[in-house]
This record gives C-alpha cells, structure tokens and sequence, in this order.
C-alpha cells in the first residue's frame, strides 16, 4: 500500500488524511450520538407530524432519514475520497484515474460546494434557531463551511494533475457537465416519493429540506415554487462552479508545464 515512501514527505498526504478523519468523525457523532443520548424532534416537526413519536423511537428510521440528507452523502463522498486519496497518494491527478482522477474529484468538488452555498444562502436564515449547543453549530460548520471550504480550496490550488487530465472548457461540456445532473436529480426524484410517503404517514422529516416540501409554504412562498426556485439555483450552481474550476485548473495545469 504504501511502496513508495516519499508520500510521507508530501504535506498533501498528512492533509488529506487529517481532514479525512475529521470529516468522517464528525459525521460518525452526527449518526451515533441521537441513537444514544435520544433522537430529537422540535416542536414545528411535532405541529406538522401527528405520527413524530415513531421517529424517536425508530433508530433504523432515523439512520436512514440521516443518510438521505444531500449534505451527509457529499460530506460522506468528500471524506471518502480524502482518506482513500491519502492511501493511494500516488494516484491522484492521473489521467488513467478512475477515482482520484481530475473530473471525479471535480464532481465532488462541486456537489460539496453546492452543500454549503445552499446552507448558507437558503438554510441556515430558516434555520439557526434550531441548531443548539456547541456540538450543534460543531457539526453544522464543519458540514457546511469548513468542509466545503477545504475542498474546493485543495481541488483547486494544490491537488496534483496530469496535463492530459484537464480538458478545455467545450469538451468538458460536451464529455463531463451532464453527467454532474444525475446524482442531483436521481437524489431530488427519490427524496420527493419518499416525502410524499412520509407527509401521508404523519412522520418527521418528511421531506429533507423546506424547499422539496411542495405541501407547505415557507416565508410566504408555495413550496411548489420554492422547489422551482431551487431547481434553477442548483442547475445554475453545477453549470457556473464546474466550469469555473475546470477553467482555472486547465489554465494553471498548461502554464505550469509550459
């Protein structure tokens, strides 16, 4: 695994390994201390849940409803490839590179991003009074801040790459961008069924975050158009971050081998 002893000479290596273990930790406290210390509910949820004692008592329910949060499975993507990124150091930014390569990690890059321009422009106003205690706001920052912070700032400025990794904008539209649609979408279509499914049962956490809810108004909105809104905010986000950062690196990466 580790033949090639000059990684730990490498200060990417002990980076990705450090951030790694703290990304998984935090999420490992996020799932493990409810089951322990007793699942929470608020009393908005219990308002608009008449079944919101089943989810308190339904450990499985709750590991589950965890897991669907677009925000654990991009922070989950991101500390996977951080600590498998350090393991197999030597096979980051080659262009033979299924899983570390330049555009799987770009992929990565822009859903994490999209994690923590959605908390911070659409979740964290309709939501901070209900994040409480220091391991509360713990969580939630390195979720949505420092997470998302970290890996755009590595991907971007100091992960290693072939030249003949990175292509130029037309072709990475053509070959890449459509592909960065289907995780977003297949994650809304089945969040949205599974919603409905658990509106009808009266459960808590029917629906991951208040722009899917279509059967509520938030902020005087219909959440028909809320989802619509964030829709379009999400299709903007992929198409601008992608290319941005496929444009910077793919100038960086030819200067730098000129």
């Amino acid at each position: 695994m580790f033949k090639d002893t000059t990684i730990f000479k490498d200060w990417r290596f002990y980076f990705k390994l450090g951030f790694g273990f703290l990304f998984t930790i935090t999420l490992l406290y996020g799932w493990l201390s409810p089951i322990i210390n007793g699942i929470p509910v608020n009393d908005s949820q219990k308002n608009d849940a008449v079944n919101w004692s089943w989810f308190t008592q339904d450990k499985g329910d709750f590991s589950l409803n965890y897991l669907s949060f677009f925000t654990i499975q991009t922070n989950i993507l991101v500390a996977l490839w951080f600590v498998f990124g350090a393991i197999f150091h030597n096979r980051e930014g080659k262009a033979d590179s299924r899983w570390f390569g330049h555009y799987m990690t770009l992929g990565i890059t822009t859903f994490i991003a999209i994690t923590g321009i959605i908390f911070n422009t659409m979740l964290l106003p309709a939501l901070h009074k209900d994040i409480h205690g220091f391991y509360g706001w713990f969580t939630n920052v390195i979720q949505h801040m420092v997470c998302p912070v970290v890996t755009v700032i590595y991907f971007v400025f100091f992960m290693k790459r072939d030249q003949a990794s990175v292509l130029p904008t037309k072709l990475f539209w053509k070959k890449y961008l459509w592909r960065y649609y289907a995780y977003p979408l297949i994650w809304a279509v089945i969040m949205l069924i599974r919603g409905e499914f658990r509106h009808k049962a009266g459960k808590v956490w029917a629906y991951q975050y208040f722009f899917l809810n279509i059967h509520k108004s938030s902020f005087g909105i219909p959440g028909v158009v809320w989802l619509l809104i964030a829709a379009v905010f999400i299709t903007l986000i992929v198409v601008g971050i992608s290319t941005l950062f496929n444009t910077f690196t793919y100038r960086q990466v030819n200067k730098n081998n000129q």
